[in-house]
């Protein structure tokens, strides 16, 4: 947990519990912290939680908290999510997506980019479509019951729709669906929303209101979303496999998710790179992991997360926030990799085994692809684990690929190739065919760039994974 969001829970008013589960039934919403971890209940039910749920509540005490809707809104932030679209307050206000947001009854925030005042995050929480108060999960005072939503409405300039997924658990069902979500899937809740959905949207290409066109975008997202779901859950897929299944290799990696994240923002972080110390920030952060699968998974045999760990698409997430920004500030090369230092640094996940769509309705699939905040990729690669040389084919590919997705996403700073063994002769003479080979781009300061245009371009780099270690063959640094 955040510490300043402990330090504020602290705060509350507390109440012992005698170490049975009905203290939690009887409407309350709260926080039990303890120091084997802790858990969030909003009106009797439990909405996330950190450690054995039976345990914290035997050694913790309950926080109470002054509306129902913080917990909602602490429980959200504390959890992985994902960013549904980015807006602009002048041109879509929260308010024009409120019905769209009610409509799908789905559990969400609105989280603002820069909050009323600096240090602020705020979030307009709507559970299962029904808009609750604004809290403040940062540095200002919590704000909520009436006039709050409309409050911080006013104070936005730009937000996002982030989408979490709480799954709500009886705490008299305390068990091991508390810190994952309930296995299965509601084939027939799906289906009768979507109905809804469509109905909506049906009416709203009738109008043809151009009010109305940024909740017509958001309801086809998620009438799209909707029907995959329903299709995969007709097909039998849509259930989660029970805690110690055995997954396969593919499929572990495929359905995993990494988090670039600090024990506390207080402390040195990535943005330090300028003065911070190697070991402050490498101590400071973690990777944390969301599977599509239930935790206590493993892989052939191995518990998955030694199997994970081992992977070379983990061991290059890891180095590539952990270990290369400080080699490239400590040879001086910031300005040699300007769009990779500058973008290190915003990484805030990492997706495995990741599609981009581009416009025109084509795709491109990489290993590894690292997005910031927004879901903007910034960083592509393949990975190459062969024990033969990686080709002049497979560079020319991630090549080919990435030049193809920056008409779509101009933010991709990098793509890197990462071999188990080493390069073909012929794959550095792609890289220098591409690059210029420090001839045609010999006035700019910027090394291993394809550039695309004017404005276009991205570092392409050539990463050998050998043994342990991984190390920046290309450029040489």
């Amino acid at each position: 947990m955040d510490p300043r969001l402990r330090e504020r829970i602290d705060g509350w008013e507390t109440r012992s519990l005698t170490g049975a589960v009905g203290d939690l039934a009887e409407g309350v919403s709260g926080v039990v912290l303890a120091e084997e971890g802790h858990l969030f209940v909003h009106e009797g039910r439990i909405v996330g939680s950190e450690g054995d749920p039976e345990r914290v509540v035997r050694t913790g005490r309950l926080h109470v908290a002054p509306a129902p809707a913080l917990v909602l809104g602490y429980a959200m932030t504390e959890r992985e999510s994902e960013t549904r679209r980015s807006y602009d307050a002048a041109e879509t206000p929260p308010e024009a997506l409120h019905d769209v947001l009610a409509a799908d009854e789905r559990t969400c925030y609105v989280d603002p980019a820069g909050g009323p005042e600096p240090r602020d995050e705020w979030a307009i929480v709507y559970e299962d479509g029904s808009r609750e108060a604004a809290v403040a999960v940062g540095g200002g005072e919590p704000l909520t019951g009436a006039g709050a939503v409309e409050h911080v409405s006013r104070a936005l300039e730009g937000y996002e729709v982030v989408e979490v997924s709480l799954a709500p658990v009886d705490p008299a069902d305390l068990g091991p669906t508390v810190d994952g979500d309930p296995p299965g899937g509601d084939h027939d809740g799906d289906g009768d929303r979507l109905d809804r959905l469509e109905a909506r949207l049906d009416a709203i290409e009738r109008e043809g209101e151009a009010g109305l066109v940024a909740e017509n975008r958001v309801l086809r997202e998620t009438v799209d979303r909707l029907e995959a779901r329903i299709e995969e859950l007709e097909a039998g897929g849509g259930g989660e496999r029970a805690a110690g299944d055995d997954v396969a290799p593919e499929e572990a990696i495929a359905g995993t998710n990494l988090f670039v994240r600090y024990a506390s923002k207080g402390e040195s972080t990535l943005a330090d790179l300028d003065s911070a110390d190697p070991e402050a920030v490498r101590s400071n952060l973690r990777l944390d992991h969301h599977t599509e699968f239930e935790e206590g998974a493993s892989v052939e045999g191995r518990p998955f997360e030694d199997f994970l760990e081992s992977t070379i698409e983990y061991r290059f997430v890891d180095w590539l926030v952990g270990t290369l920004p400080f080699e490239i500030r400590d040879t001086g090369s910031e300005e040699a990799l300007a769009d990779l230092s500058e973008a290190i640094p915003r990484i805030d996940r990492a997706t495995f085994d990741a599609t981009l769509d581009l416009d025109g309705g084509e795709s491109v699939a990489f290993d590894v692809v690292a997005f910031d905040r927004h879901g903007t990729p910034l960083v592509t690669a393949r990975c190459h684990e062969s024990r033969e040389p990686a080709s002049r084919e497979v560079v020319a590919g991630v090549e080919e690929a990435t030049s193809r997705a920056t008409s779509t996403y101009p933010g991709i700073a990098a793509a890197m190739v990462v071999a188990a063994s080493y390069f073909d002769p012929d794959a550095l003479e792609v890289v220098d065919g591409v690059t210029g080979g420090g001839g045609f781009l010999r006035r700019s300061p910027k090394r291993s760039y394809v550039t695309l245009s004017r404005n276009r371009g991205y570092h392409l780099c050539l990463v050998e994974a050998r043994r342990e270690e991984l190390y920046l063959s290309t450029p040489d640094l």
